[in-house]
Order: C-alpha cells, then structure tokens, then sequence
C-alpha cells in the first residue's frame, strides 16, 4: 500500500561512494532483512498507483539494478555488478525469509549439515587407500563459522599431528590455511555467520599446480607433485601432538575425489555449487549430513540429541513413521539458540 508521495525533483546526480545496510548514521537495525535490492534509471513499480503487487518469491536482477543482496547463503551480491560485501560487527545469514517454505524439509533439495560445538565434537575415517593420491584430486567443503578460534581444522586429511600426508583445509585466526602437504596458501577470510565453499584443487602436467578457492574466487596457487597418502580423514578437528583444535559451526557437502580435478586450478574461478554435492566418478568420500533421522520438517533448526535419544518404529502413532524414544535417564532433544522462537505478545500454538 502507498504510503506517502512527494513532487520533489532531483536537479543533480547523486553521487555515493558506498552503500551501507542496517545502519543509518549510528540507529542500527534490530530485526531481519531480506532481498535487498537498489534500482536505478527504471521503476519495478508505478508510482503512480495506490497500491502493488507484493511479491510472493525472491526478487529477481531485472534491468537497472545496481545491488541485489540478502537472499543468498553467504553476503553476496547477485545483481550483474556482483560487489563486494563487507560484513560489520556480527551479521549472519539465517535460515528465515519472508516466503514461507511452500514444501517440508527434502534432503535431495536442501542438503544437510553436521553441527560443532567447539568443545570436543569432531568425526573420524579411518585409513583407506582410497584416499591416496599421486596425481590429480579435489577437497571441498562448505563452512559456517559460529565464531573463529586461532586455529581449527575443517578437514584435515592427516589431522595435523597424526603422521601422514594429505591435503587439508583449516583456519587459522578467521583466515582459510589450505595445505598440500609442506605448500601453505593461506588466503580468504572467514566470515562468521555465513556459508564458505572452500576448494583445494591439484590438476596438470605431473599433476602439480595447486589452486584454493573461496567462494568461488581463486585466493593463491602453489606447486606440488607429492603423493598425497593419508592417515585417515578427520572433519572439524586439527590437533597437534600436544593440543586440539576444534571449530564451532557447521560443515556440509564435503567431498575428496581422487584422480579427478573437478576444477580447473588454472582459472580464477568457479562455478560455486547450488545443490548437495552428488558421487561422481572417483569420489573417494562424499559426506552430505543428511542421514539424521531427527530433523526439523522446516528447515530453520538444528536437533541436537542428548544422551542416548533417538527414534523408533517399534512404537508409532501413525503407520509407516517413526516416534523418537527417551528412557527417562538424561535424554532429551535440544535447538540451538534461535530467536525465531520469540513469540512476543503474538498468538502462538
């Protein structure tokens, strides 16, 4: 609905060096927002009427606009300019949007994501030939920081002090370490409360040039032919031979393939993937974290299980679905903390 109107015209071009959001001056926005998007030298509405059509899905780059953000996984901007977005303070993405989900939580859409606490959690796989590579491979992940330790490791194809070679990706200070055994590029910084598609990638002649991405934008290249063998694989986990370094957050869509280069190390970039990674040829691990059995239909939380909480068929309310089971002795499920839960003065069910 038209709210206001004015007569007033502009008789010279504004001129801005930058664009902030969520602030003006120092009143800083306490809320949401999403689908940002700034057009000029067209309307995508008629000021002249009294009333638009509010729309009913994500708004899309037409013709005219200059900066298209707050609809993506991680701060970007999806207009043709594609800027740079500097996150201030602790902005995060959040899986919450104006356009209610039309359909329940799929695993085959939406993906999935193991959670870290920072405090211990990690996971494990055990040595296999499998993973050893004498020529070309490709290690990605995606990562969503809650916070950024002085170092960490997302995967670590040795776990740092486990003996071995292999390549890993890891953090260090909110800066990405990509290692191909004794080559370090360290590069591209890791932004807390957003997705991170992070690649390591060998290819070519000897299968010797290295490249890592970050987002889809290459941030160093390096030189190596060693076989990469080794002593299993640990996700969200990076330890030394005295110390442990865990990371508090997220990872998802994480695969090794050897003897493939999914892509190109020669390029600057690539094309960030936008559904769960699939098994392709020579996947050698492919963890897409969406065999949880407990999860919430929305899509919004994330399910922690408590004890030794867990679901059953043995006991149903309705044939064919599961019921989750606690023993009375310290099971229980939990959310991670999430303010879509504050119900305000609202109605609430």
């Amino acid at each position: 609905t038209r709210v206001a109107t004015t007569t007033a015209a502009i008789t010279k071009p504004t001129t801005r060096t930058s664009m902030r959001i969520g602030v003006d001056i120092s009143n800083y926005a306490n809320g949401y927002m999403s689908n940002y998007r700034f057009i000029t030298g067209s309307n995508a509405y008629d000021a002249a009427l009294s009333s638009i059509t509010v729309p009913t899905s994500p708004v899309s780059a037409v013709t005219g606009t200059q900066l298209l953000t707050c609809q993506s996984n991680r701060f970007r901007d999806a207009s043709t300019n594609n800027f740079t977005i500097t996150p201030n303070n602790s902005p995060s993405v959040q899986a919450f949007s104006p356009f209610a989900p039309t359909a329940t939580y799929s695993a085959t859409t939406h993906g999935g994501s193991g959670y870290f606490d920072g405090s211990g959690d990690y996971l494990s796989v055990a040595d296999n030939a499998a993973f050893t590579a004498s020529g070309d491979f490709t290690l990605e992940a995606w990562y969503y920081p809650l916070s950024n330790p002085a170092d960490a490791g997302i995967v670590s194809m040795n776990d740092g002090g486990g003996g071995g070679t292999g390549p890993r990706i890891t953090v260090s200070g909110g800066t990405f370490a990509f290692n191909v055994y004794n080559n370090l590029i360290i590069a591209g910084t890791s932004i807390i409360g957003q997705w991170h598609h992070l690649a390591l990638v060998r290819s070519g002649t000897g299968s010797n040039n290295c490249a890592a991405y970050v987002n889809g934008v290459r941030v160093g290249t390096t030189t190596n032919t060693t076989t990469q063998d080794p002593n299993g694989i640990v996700l969200g986990r990076y330890y030394t031979n005295t110390n442990n370094f865990y990371i508090n957050g997220y990872i998802s869509s994480t695969r090794y393939v050897v003897g493939t280069a999914v892509y190109d190390p020669t390029q600057t970039t690539l094309t960030v993937p936008t559904a769960p990674l699939t098994n392709i040829t020579t996947t050698s691990l492919l963890l897409n974290f969406t065999n949880d059995a407990i999860e919430d239909a929305t899509g919004r939380n994330v399910l922690e299980t408590v004890g030794d909480a867990r679901t059953t068929s043995a006991v149903t309310k309705w044939a064919g679905q599961t019921s989750m089971y606690f023993d009375g002795t310290g099971d229980y499920l939990k959310t991670v903390s999430n303010s879509v839960f504050n119900c305000g003065t609202g109605n609430w069910t």
